[in-house]
């Protein structure tokens, strides 16, 4: 493929039937039509406090750092009230309960 998108791309032996396992894969048929709960379990919705986001950072502190290349203790200098507003606000508009 001349001047094409691969041009100059080292192709790996075996990449082919590795995505091929990845992405063949069937996918599960899924039951016909929603099923609707009719318990809220309100507990989900109640706020958010900053110290409930103090608490899961610290809880995390022995993780790896990720992609971002930030470590979990990071975020435990930032300001934690501004995190809980975030989820907050999330939980209330990403929520079809509300």
């Amino acid at each position: 493929m001349e001047g094409g998108i691969s041009e100059g791309v080292e192709f790996v032996e075996g990449m082919d039937e590795y995505w091929e396992d990845i992405f063949g894969v069937k996918a599960t048929k899924m039951p016909e039509g929603n099923i609707a709960s009719t318990v809220v379990k309100w507990g989900l919705l109640s706020p958010i406090k900053a110290e409930d986001v103090t608490v899961a950072l610290k809880s995390m502190c022995n993780s790896a750092v990720g992609t971002d290349k930030l470590s979990a203790k990071d975020p435990l200098s930032w300001d934690q009230a501004s995190f809980a507003v975030l989820y907050n606000l999330m939980l209330a508009t990403e929520s079809d309960v509300l």
